[in-house]
């Protein structure tokens, strides 16, 4: 009898809280992803950044396409002389991806202008082109992972032309993108015009893998047998807007200077990739945030 008055009164004296534990309910905790960093993630076999594989510098070609990846861009150029004649090109490219590091590209050329300046201005088939580039290593195996081309252009009222080529491309942070094109090209025959051109970018991702601004440059001399060489230097902004991993729309407003005359030139294009990578089908999750967060 006494163990059972002994048990109740030690019932009586303990406290409430240690009678019953009541759960507490605490408050929900949301966790809201940054992103992924859609534009820096690796794509393809040679480890590349997803933002070197969707032709990000109108103009200034960086690395290599992913094997099995395709790229078609149409393209329209407006520009003037140093006498002040308009100079308009259009422009169709399929770039194919072969993998092993190698891709291979087809252009073809429509312009409206005219090396006679008597004749009248009117569209016609300028150039058709051939090329292929092949990366030296894997992306980031060598310093500013350089890419070496080769080229052939059939010209319609010209000569033809061969071409070479580096490209050089890097990232400076997951935001900063940059890349420089070195291209040569001589005619075979007649005047045996050559062309020497530079061109760089450099590009800041404003919004992961839709917005990139930034500024682009660029250097042509031209040299004839029979001419005085013209150097023409211009420097001006850049876009390119994305809406789909897909799909990309690019301008580029340039101006400078040629034979001590103001010139300028101005590129809008529009890309679309297919095959292999093209679309990975994260564009909404990715862009639920913004890099770098």
């Amino acid at each position: 009898m006494n163990k059972y008055l002994f048990a109740g009164a030690v019932i009586l004296i303990l406290p409430d809280d240690m009678i019953a534990q009541v759960p507490t309910q605490l408050p929900t905790v949301t966790v809201v992803s940054p992103g992924v960093p859609g534009e820096n993630k690796m794509v393809g076999d040679y480890a590349q950044p997803e933002w070197s594989a969707r032709r990000p510098f109108p103009g200034v070609s960086v690395y290599v396409q992913p094997g099995e990846q395709y790229e078609l861009e149409a393209g329209f150029q407006e520009g003037t002389t140093p006498s002040g004649s308009p100079r308009r090109e259009w422009s169709q490219e399929l770039e194919v991806g072969l993998g092993h590091r190698w891709q291979a590209a087809v252009g073809n050329t429509y312009a409206n202008f005219r090396e006679d300046a008597r004749r009248p201005l009117q569209w016609h088939e300028a150039s058709l082109s051939v090329s292929t580039r092949y990366a030296l290593a894997n992306w980031g195996k060598l310093p500013l992972n350089p890419a070496l081309g080769v080229g052939w252009r059939f010209n319609s009222s010209a000569p033809d032309a061969s071409s070479c080529q580096l490209v050089l491309g890097d990232e400076f942070t997951p935001r900063l993108h940059w890349a420089a094109d070195f291209q040569y090209e001589r005619q075979t025959g007649g005047s045996q015009l050559s062309e020497s051109t530079a061109a760089t970018a450099l590009t800041y991702s404003v919004t992961n893998e839709t917005l990139n601004v930034g500024v682009q440059a660029q250097w042509k001399r031209s040299l004839e047998i029979a001419d005085a060489k013209s150097e023409r230097t211009e420097i001006g902004p850049c876009i390119q807007y994305r809406p789909r991993d897909q799909l990309h729309f690019d301008c580029v407003v340039l101006w400078g200077i040629e034979r001590s005359r103001a010139v300028h030139t101005i590129i809008l294009s529009a890309g679309f990739e297919f095959g292999k990578g093209a679309d990975d089908h994260d564009d909404d999750r990715e862009r639920a945030g913004r890099m770098g967060r």
